[in-house]
């Protein structure tokens, strides 16, 4: 295989071999297309967005770009269809899929994650005061709603994450009139 050119050394030989594979010899579909930084941002863009919205705090180190999950959001799914995301972590996911006026449903783990990242996130969102990421690529100014709930654990010890109170203290403390616009959208498993 050395002889056919079939295996090479990346980084100037320096790297582990590699065996080379062409487009016959791969089962499944061959992607046609790489999307690049200039199409879908990169961490750092991702990074710098999170940043403005939230500089008191320390932010994920390579959260998603906005513009990375409107494509996907956008070749998935049409309008008004629903969005997952069961690792919610920043809220990216939910923030575009509520800028692309898609429902959704996002599950966070970590409480405290949800109070600090989550939930101020999406409120600013709603209220159409996030400028970043896809805000102006899809013509967001603002609208919608969202619930927040806590679903119990099936299996296992409930642990200290579990911190209800403080979830139902952050919604109250940042409560607004909900805008009666058509676009709904949930997290936690929440029925607006």
């Amino acid at each position: 295989m050395l002889a056919d050119g079939r295996i090479w050394f990346p980084k100037g030989g320096d790297g582990s071999p590699r065996l080379k594979l062409f487009a016959h010899q791969l089962r499944g579909l061959v992607p046609f297309t790489v999307w690049g930084a200039a199409d879908t941002g990169t961490n750092d863009d991702a990074k710098r967005h999170l940043m403005a919205l939230f500089p008191e705090i320390e932010v994920f180190d390579t959260p998603k770009p906005e513009s990375l999950l409107e494509r996907i959001i956008h070749i998935a799914t049409n309008p008004d269809e629903l969005v997952v995301d069961i690792f919610g972590g920043s809220g990216t996911t939910a923030a575009v899929a509520h800028k692309m006026r898609r429902r959704w449903v996002v599950a966070e783990r970590n409480t405290q994650t949800v109070l600090d990242f989550l939930l101020p996130r999406l409120q600013q969102v709603v209220e159409g005061t996030d400028p970043g990421g896809v805000t102006e690529a899809t013509s967001w100014t603002g609208g919608g709603s969202f619930q927040a709930v806590q679903v119990l654990p099936r299996l296992g010890a409930e642990g200290g994450w579990r911190r209800t109170e403080a979830i139902r203290q952050r919604l109250q403390t940042q409560a607004k009139p909900r805008d009666p616009s058509p676009l709904r959208a949930d997290t936690c498993s929440a029925e607006a």
